[in-house]
């Protein structure tokens, strides 16, 4: 099997991790709260909470912008598919939109194309 990624651990991400598996917080704890307050500094933000991954992320997100059943969204036809798991757990009405082979990013023709043909249903 081909891995998608390869972590590149170093022996001071080991210490690291080896503590906070001892500690017992490994969804919380000492390196969740810096984490946090880094970002809270860095962003200038009054609120920051990190999550256990990228899907929960993107479920936050979705729900945060007050998507609700049956609204529509476009998502990249290729990547990262729990941005379309969580729409389809959402109800949500899914548009795919062509990407460039080059970045794998949605095409803006494709996206002008998509938003153009919603217009003109209105």
């Amino acid at each position: 099997m081909i891995p998608w990624a390869k972590p590149k651990l170093e022996n001071k991400d080991l210490i690291h991790l080896n503590r906070a598996f001892k500690s017992g917080w490994i969804s919380g704890g000492q390196y969740i709260d810096k984490l946090e307050n880094l970002l809270k500094n860095i962003l200038k933000a009054k609120n920051v909470a990190v999550t256990s991954s990228a899907t929960a992320g993107i479920h936050l997100a979705y729900l945060a912008i007050g998507l609700k059943k049956g609204d529509e969204i476009i998502i990249p036809g290729y990547g990262y598919l729990a941005s379309a798991n969580i729409a389809k757990l959402l109800n949500l009405k899914i548009v795919f939109a062509d990407v460039d082979p080059n970045t794998f990013c949605v095409t803006e023709k494709d996206l002008k194309k998509k938003l153009l043909k919603k217009l003109k249903q209105l």
